[in-house]
């Protein structure tokens, strides 16, 4: 069944499936490039990487908190440019804060940021939830 699912993943990022409603593989697609994928799972990613590695493609990595600014471009393109394969992360990760309100004024621009990223020839994009990264929750044992 695994073998099944790799297959279809594969099959369905070769035929551009987009993983809106009706998508067999829950792959969304960002429309400005048809090429940039956007990935929402660990698992997905990791399989993702794996694939890239198996084709021996150089893979460059951004990591980002998203809302993202000329600086962040200037990194992304000069990964597009090292690299045949750039990821470029865009997760605000809650632990990173130890003020409540910061968090929730952080600024999340994800559309504007897939465009950006579409437009510097980004080939995966990692946006996860936070629950996806934190299934057990957030909470510290310690205080800042």
């Amino acid at each position: 069944m695994e073998l099944a699912a790799a297959v279809w993943r594969l099959v369905a990022r070769r035929r551009g499936f987009s993983g809106f409603p009706g998508s067999k593989d829950g792959r969304e697609q960002d429309p400005t490039n048809k090429n940039m994928q956007i990935i929402r799972s660990v698992g997905e990613l990791a399989d993702y990487v794996a694939m890239q590695r198996r084709h021996h493609h150089a893979i460059g990595f951004v990591p980002t908190m998203g809302a993202l600014h000329a600086g962040h471009i200037s990194l992304v393109e000069r990964a597009v440019r090292d690299n045949e394969v750039t990821i470029v992360s865009g997760f605000v990760n809650p632990t990173q804060f130890n003020n409540p309100s910061d968090l929730a004024t952080y600024p999340r621009k994800e559309e504007e940021d897939f465009r950006m990223l579409a437009g510097a020839g980004v080939s995966a994009v990692f946006a996860p939830a936070v629950e996806e990264m934190y299934p057990s929750g957030t909470s510290r044992d310690h205080e800042y």
